[in-house]
């Protein structure tokens, strides 16, 4: 939409005139409080003050130059402010046409909250269909804007947010001939010269706000590629729409801090969002985005990449690999379940293992290819994540399976969506109560990524509640994933399907990473007590064996039932990435080592012993006999929590011995175990052991016990039991005298 400039005169009688007729309008008949007059006139002059600056003769020239020169290519708001404030009638030119569409949605929007019907639910979703409306028609930065709200909650409420994720930035291609002349100025010759069958008469494939897509082929190669070029002039129409943007943020920061008692900083919100925005003009980013995540995938067999040509690649133009395939959004449920899982897979090595992970997962961005892989397009948009706020992510969900809300919260502030003085003492019930309500029982099962999103952003108008942009492309993301893999499965859980990822994530951590260490022990040692069933549960699931009959969120004490092979679980656990994990378990294992021992011992003396008193008195051995057995059976006495222990190692021994019983088995029970039986499998390393594994084990554990990292913990592990078994002996002979 374009306007005429209009001088600054006939500009400020006609804006003064209609905002003080839709002021009028808006009393509707009434005079309007002193606080509302307050509002409405510093609306007006914060709008008169942008509107009504004067123009200046000796910038005329620059008004008329539409050169992209003195530009940024990389978001700048200094120089954005600089470039764009020595050309006042353009930007007053494009004000005017937001404020032409804005004014009327505004002017309604401001009856309904004077007359009290903005908190009709009929009326904001009434509202917020126009807002939706409103932004499409002011064009792509305002789409992308309100793309960027959909995943707000701390902004926007849901009704909104339900609208605004309707948006789509598809729009009609420009002239072929324009892309043409692109790529000749952007690639230094004629696109004939490069390509095979882009013509004048070649149609895209398709259009969005930024660019549109050819497809054809490489003159060198003969490769199917696709060619990617930007739409003519957007730098300038971005960062224009950004600058007039910024005075909005300004104008709307003004009256919150005037009228309200709220302490959102828009401008920073809208920085936070546009540096992403800005990004996506540089092709040359998005290049490098996908050759990075590429790589990153490369080891994910099931997911497709397509490669990138640099050679042919520009900050307007991208070439890259063709792919044959159909759009996930177009195929049938079981291939969207399939291909979803894929997804899932690379999306989450993308996030955990490497913090660089694709952001724009929307259906026309994921297809099937004719072997059946996923291919991901589109790299435009790419969250980074550093390793600690990773690493806070896993510990958060592990707080919120055990049912820690201080925990969560705290998590919550650490990774900054609380500020660091909020009342704990406030938000902890709070968090207490909606995640008890969508965890709780046999409904936890049915809990999705986006309705607990959805519940948590219930309460974010209670809490001070802000969401970092990179944890809003997370959700974006990840949202997405999650409404894709529903639509074919409706009983798919996003968490439960990442908790192999989530164990192998905090199994794997090392010294450089204490807060997943911490996370670990909270996992494993329950109520302060090392749990054994707990260890099972984590080292199945880190191999993809995961429980699926609990209805839990996520249940760090369900045994599944099949369960990993014990040599792949020992091959896991003496590997490099299980250093972390064997230092943390060599004072468990030489606990289970020691007190296994006594009991056997101590069950041993006392068979000896109970069989020599059967024996008639002339045939019973001496005293001296009697009494090392007598000592080693004194010694050997477990206390009641140390038998306590050894009953729940054996019960999980018991269970992995017999897998189909854990489905059943919501807790354990040892009445049944035989007095000293120990399976192979006690702490869980795999499933039960029968005799045919046991052999079949034998020649592939040879090169496993000869590893050094075996030799050592062995050593390490011998050790702690010897200095467990002193300090027993000692503390009994102090107990005896």
């Amino acid at each position: 939409m374009s306007t005429a400039v209009a001088t600054p005169s006939v500009l400020e009688d006609k804006t003064l005139r209609e905002l003080d007729d839709r002021l009028a309008s808006s009393s509707g008949g009434q005079g309007m409080s002193t606080s509302e007059l307050a509002v409405m006139n510093q609306v007006r002059r914060s709008l008169l003050d942008v509107l009504l600056s004067k123009d200046d003769p000796a910038l005329r020239g620059i008004e008329e130059a539409s050169s992209e020169e003195g530009l940024p290519l990389t978001y700048d708001v200094d120089i954005i402010n600089s470039y764009w404030d020595r050309r006042p009638s353009k930007v007053r030119t494009r004000l005017l046409e937001v404020l032409n569409e804005s004014l009327p949605f505004l002017t309604a929007l401001f009856l309904d909250w004077r007359t009290g019907k903005i908190f009709l639910p009929e009326v904001q979703a009434a509202r917020a269909k126009e807002f939706r409306e409103l932004l499409t028609r002011l064009g792509p930065t305002f789409v992308k804007f309100g793309q960027a709200l959909s995943i707000r909650p701390d902004v926007v409420n849901q009704v909104i947010m339900d609208q605004l994720q309707l948006l789509c930035d598809a729009v009609p291609p420009f002239p072929t001939a324009v892309a043409l002349d692109t790529i000749q100025e952007e690639l230094g010759q004629p696109a004939s010269r490069i390509f095979e069958g882009l013509t004048l008469q070649s149609e895209t494939v398709a259009a969005a706000s930024l660019g549109q897509v050819y497809k054809c082929r490489l003159r060198s190669s003969k490769q199917d590629v696709a060619v990617k070029v930007q739409r003519p002039d957007m730098l300038r129409t971005i960062s224009l729409d950004l600058y007039v943007l910024r005075k909005f943020a300004y104008i709307a920061q003004d009256f919150q801090e005037k009228f309200t008692a709220q302490r959102t900083d828009y401008a920073a919100l809208l920085n936070a969002w546009a540096g992403g925005t800005y990004k996506e003009l540089d092709y040359n980013n998005e290049a490098m985005n996908q050759r990075t995540i590429r790589g990153l995938l490369a080891n994910v067999t099931d997911v497709v990449v397509p490669e990138v040509y640099d050679k042919y690649t520009s900050r307007k133009v991208l070439t890259t690999e063709w792919i044959v395939g159909e759009k996930l959004e177009t195929s049938d449920a079981e291939t969207v379940k399939s291909l979803t899982k894929m997804g899932l897979e690379a999306y989450l090595v993308m996030l955990l293992e490497h913090g660089k992970m694709h952001a724009d997962p929307h259906p026309g961005n994921l297809m099937k290819t004719p072997d059946g892989r996923l291919a991901i397009l589109d790299f435009g948009l790419v969250a980074e994540i550093d390793r600690r706020e990773r690493d806070l992510l896993v510990a958060t969900l592990i707080h919120l399976a055990n049912k820690n809300y201080p925990a969560v919260v705290e998590d919550s502030v650490q990774l900054d969506f609380l500020p660091q003085d909020v009342d704990r003492s406030f938000i902890v019930p709070i968090t207490a109560r909606i995640l008890n309500e969508a965890l709780q029982g046999g409904g936890a099962k049915k809990v999705n990524f986006q309705s607990l999103a959805r519940d948590l952003a219930g309460v974010s108008f209670q809490i001070p509640v802000r969401i970092p942009p990179y944890f809003a492309l997370i959700i974006r993301a990840l949202g997405v994933l999650e409404g894709l893999a529903l639509a074919g499965d409706p009983d798919f859980q996003l968490v439960a399907e990442s908790y192999p990822w989530v164990s192998r994530r905090v199994l794997t951590a090392g010294d450089d990473s204490p807060i997943l260490k911490d996370a670990l022990s909270e996992i494993l040692y329950k109520d302060g007590e090392f749990s054994a069933r707990r260890f099972n549960s984590l080292m199945n699931s880190a191999q993809g064996y995961v429980a699926h009959h609990t209805d839990a969120f996520v249940d760090f004490d369900a045994i599944p039932e099949e369960q990993a092979p014990v040599d792949g679980a020992l091959t896991f656990f003496f590997g490099p990435q299980g250093e972390g994990l064997r230092r943390l378990m060599k004072d468990e294992i030489a606990k289970i080592a020691d007190l296994s021992g006594n009991l056997v011992a101590g069950r041993a003396a006392q068979a000896v012993l109970s069989q020599v008193d059967l024996l008639p008195p002339f045939l019973r051995p001496p005293r001296l006999f009697r009494a090392p057995l007598e000592s080693l059976a004194y010694v050997s006495q477990l206390d009641e929590g140390e038998q306590d222990y050894i009953n729940s190692i054996l019960a999980v021994a018991s269970l992995a011995a017999n897998p189909g019983a854990a489905a059943g088995a919501a807790s354990a029970d040892t009445s049944g175990i035989a007095e000293g039986s120990l399976s192979p499998s006690l702490l869980g390393l795999g499933g039960g052991v029968s005799p045919d594994e046991l052999r079949r084990l034998g020649p592939s554990a040879l090169p496993l016990l000869a590893k050094p990292e075996v030799r050592d913990f062995a050593v390490s592990v011998a050790d702690a039991v010897a200095r467990r078994m002193a300090s027993r002996v000692l503390r009994r002979v102090a107990q005896a005298i």
